[in-house]
Formats: C-alpha cells, sequence, structure tokens
C-alpha cells in the first residue's frame, strides 16, 4: 500500500489539478458569456457546448447546473417585468390615441354644427323672403284685378 505522502507527490496530481482548473475556468467563462448575452439559450446543452465540455462534467460539479438555473430564473424575471411595461405602454398609447380620436371627432362635429346653424339661418332667412315676396305678389295682383278693363 501507498501511504499518504507518495500520493501527494503523485506525476499526475500537478496536471489534474491544472485540468480541474482549466474547465473550471471555462465553464465559468461561459456562464459569464451566457449571462451578458440573453440571446444565448439557458440550457444545460449550450452551456456545454460553449464550456467545450460534456453535460457529465457540467453535472459532476453540480455548481454550474445551480448557476444555470439561477440564470434561467433571473431571465424569466427580466421577461415577465419586460412584459409588465409595455403592456401599460401600450394601455397608455392605446388611451392617447382614442383622446386624440376624440378630440378630431369633437373638432368634426362642432365644424358640422356650425355648418348646420349657418344653413339653418340661410333657410330662415330664405323662407322669410319667399314670405314677403309671395305677399308682395298676392298685393301686386290683387292691385291688378282692382284695375277696370
Amino acid at each position: 500500500m501507498m501511504s499518504t505522502d507518495t500520493k501527494a507527490s503523485l506525476p499526475f496530481d500537478e496536471r489534474n489539478q491544472q485540468d480541474f482548473m482549466l474547465v473550471t475556468k471555462r465553464i465559468q467563462d461561459a456562464l459569464e458569456q451566457m449571462t451578458n448575452d440573453c440571446r444565448l439559450k439557458r440550457t444545460e446543452t449550450n452551456l456545454a457546448k460553449l464550456a467545450d465540455r460534456s453535460r457529465g462534467t457540467l453535472r459532476n460539479r453540480q455548481w454550474p447546473m445551480e448557476q444555470l438555473q439561477k440564470l434561467k430564473e433571473a431571465s424569466r424575471a427580466a421577461k415577465e417585468q419586460v412584459e409588465v411595461e409595455p403592456r401599460t405602454t401600450r394601455e397608455k398609447a392605446r388611451v392617447e390615441r382614442y383622446r386624440e380620436q376624440l378630440m378630431k371627432n369633437r373638432d368634426e362635429l362642432l365644424f358640422w354644427k356650425y355648418k348646420h346653424n349657418a344653413l339653418r339661418d340661410l333657410v330662415e332667412t330664405l323662407e322669410s323672403q319667399r314670405d314677403t315676396y309671395k305677399k308682395r305678389a298676392e298685393e301686386l295682383e290683387a292691385q291688378l284685378r282692382s284695375i277696370p278693363r
């Protein structure tokens, strides 16, 4: 059997430690890349691809999966927050558009009301003139009949 002193001085221990650190660095870089670029899918497969490692390696370490889960939750929360904002913005825009339409319709209604009032006054004036001319015509016909022939 080997003693613990011999175990610590095996030639591959240093190399294994370097490989472990390299893989850790790649996983951290991949997670950072996913954090910074929201277009990247937050999936185990994508993380493995970005880190150039297998999904098994990620699962064996556990912490990358926990970080990935946190990224997914943060992404969902950001999506929900983004969805809430545009709804209120869209609602405000729609209300503003309705107000604008209401003002335009009010202006058009006032235009037609004034036009109607002007035409009504004109009709009343014309009716009054017609009645005056009709009366005058009747008077002239009565005078014409009263003249002897």
